[in-house]
């Protein structure tokens, strides 16, 4: 981190940031801009400095679209050292927005820990928990079910109304 010298001293310090690398087959490091670094890279120098916070203090995190921009093991572990109680010592909760499936696992999540939106045909939303879902028949939802199928099949509702795109048909 470098701190850039400002003209005016009245004005709030910046700096110009790096990150290093280990260049290959050699202990040298070489420094690149963090601009130039992956996006994916940038979201997590971002949520990183939130995160450690959050376990500190015993709050809660608050993140829409979790998954976006993340390699998905890397968003496993993020919800993983939420879930470890021995990290995460001051009970601090994780609330995330996710298009990905793969989280609806209950190997991973409890019933009551996953919620769906659905909107209707007037584009209201309406918010339930998969704990508190009857099917057609009144039955709860089985802790043994495959979540992640099953919602991909439409049982739990929450899916688009998907319609064909007909400005990619040929005349």
């Amino acid at each position: 981190m470098e701190k850039i010298p400002q003209e005016d001293s009245n004005r709030e310090d910046v700096y110009r940031i790096s990150s290093l690398h280990k260049k290959i087959g050699s202990d040298e490091t070489a420094q690149i801009p963090l601009s130039e670094e992956s996006s994916g890279t940038l979201k997590m120098f971002s949520l990183y400095p939130d995160l450690q916070e959050t376990l500190n203090t015993g709050s809660v995190f608050f993140i829409d679209e979790l998954n976006a921009r993340l390699h998905p093991l890397l968003v496993r572990n993020f919800i993983l050292t939420f879930l470890n109680p021995e990290i995460n010592t001051n009970h601090a909760q994780l609330i995330f927005t996710t298009h990905d499936t793969w989280q609806l696992s209950n190997q991973l999540l409890r019933r009551d820990e996953i919620w769906f939106t659905e909107k209707d045909k007037d584009g209201i939303s309406t918010l339930y928990s998969l704990a508190d879902f009857a099917d057609d028949d009144g039955l709860k939802i089985r802790k043994d079910e495959n979540y992640e199928k099953n919602y991909l099949v439409g049982k739990y509702g929450a899916i688009p109304a998907l319609k064909n795109f007909d400005i990619f048909r040929e005349d």
